[in-house]
């Protein structure tokens, strides 16, 4: 009996032993994969810190180049602001010398000065003048005058080609007026108690013009110019008339905006 159990026990000690040996496999093998896997893992997760950190070193690297391009660019401009101000020192220190140290007007001045100086002769010329003198004709050198006895002016004038008698502007009375002809301009007198006296003076051509140079031909503007707007009397688009008043007058007659006859004129009724 005792035998029987013995051997019992002895079976039972084997199969616990065999479970015991079975059971013990699969966990070794597990315990193997995790370390596996957990490797695996660690790998990984070092290869992605080893790639981050060469990533921020290379950021770090292309920010440092960056930097020194900047320190470099920033070096270079301000030697050459240095090398500006170092060219424009003598410059200025040549112009000091130079400058008189009284009398130093602003260039502003100067050239405002220079631009009147420049613009004040056109402004007069375009403003032009008018006065007494401007009813003398010159010819020859002399001076001829309305109301001069004709005797006194043929000194100057010389012998006329023609001569030619009309009624009297003066009265149906009075003795014939007379007309000199002469070569770009005729002369024609009236006679009263005093003789023979010239009244009108027409320039007829070019071969003759006024002593400010207007003659057959001239532009209204080149009128303007010599006499100007502001003086004539009257004006409009068949003459110009300029008077300084009583009854003498310097006409101008205008066709197509050129001269076609100008008159030194007394008015012998007004």
């Amino acid at each position: 009996m005792k035998r029987l159990i013995a051997i019992s026990l002895l079976a039972c000690m084997t199969v616990f032993f065999a479970g015991c040996a079975d059971s013990s496999q699969p966990a070794a093998e597990t315990k193997g994969q995790v370390s596996i896997e957990s490797s695996a893992d660690a790998d990984e997760s070092s290869e992605e810190e080893s790639s981050k950190q060469e990533e921020s070193s290379e950021e770090e690297s292309s920010k440092e180049e960056s930097s020194k391009v900047e320190e470099s660019s920033e070096v270079e401009s301000s030697e050459e602001e240095s090398s500006k101000e170092e060219s424009s020192e003598p410059e200025s220190s040549v112009e000091e010398r130079s400058a008189p140290e009284s009398s130093a007007a602003p260039e502003s001045s100067v050239e405002e000065s220079s631009e009147q100086q420049q613009q004040t002769p056109e402004l007069q010329t375009a403003m032009g003048s008018y006065g007494e003198d401007d009813l003398v004709f010159v010819y020859n050198n002399g001076q001829i005058r309305l109301l001069e006895k004709i005797s006194d002016a043929l000194a100057v004038l010389g012998n006329a080609s023609k001569v030619e008698s009309v009624a009297s502007c003066l009265t149906i009375d009075s003795p014939d007026d007379k007309i000199y002809y002469y070569n770009g301009f005729k002369v024609q007198t009236l006679t009263d108690s005093e003789g023979e006296k010239i009244y009108q003076i027409e320039i007829t051509s070019n071969n003759a013009a006024t002593a400010k140079g207007i003659t057959i031909g001239s532009s209204t503007a080149d009128i303007e110019n010599a006499y100007g707007l502001q003086n004539a009397v009257a004006h409009d688009e068949f003459g110009y008339t300029y008077s300084t008043g009583g009854s003498t007058a310097l006409d101008f007659f205008i066709n197509n905006g050129k001269v076609e006859n100008i008159i030194y004129q007394y008015y012998p009724n007004s």
